[in-house]
């Protein structure tokens, strides 16, 4: 189950439906070439899982990425998260 997420990021979620949009379309940006999962937790957060390292490193590089002038920390997926 670890080496599932070994290359997933978290984000807290504070947004509604138009906005989670915004973001799923925000991924094509920075033109991933491997598949990629963005799925709501239970608790509020956002889970973006990523096959390719090279892709992760692309978006964690960044940790704050603007999305409608809204800044979205990045957190790297930990087991007791």
């Amino acid at each position: 189950m670890v080496k599932a997420y070994k290359l997933s990021l978290v984000r807290k979620s504070s947004f509604g439906h138009q906005q989670w949009i915004s973001f799923t379309s925000f991924l094509c940006l920075f033109k991933l070439k491997g598949n990629s999962q963005v799925s709501l937790l239970d608790n509020g957060y956002i889970i973006i899982k990523l096959e390719m390292e090279e892709d992760y490193s692309k978006i964690w590089i960044w940790h704050t990425l603007y999305i409608n002038s809204r800044g979205m920390h990045l957190f790297k997926w930990i087991t007791d998260f």
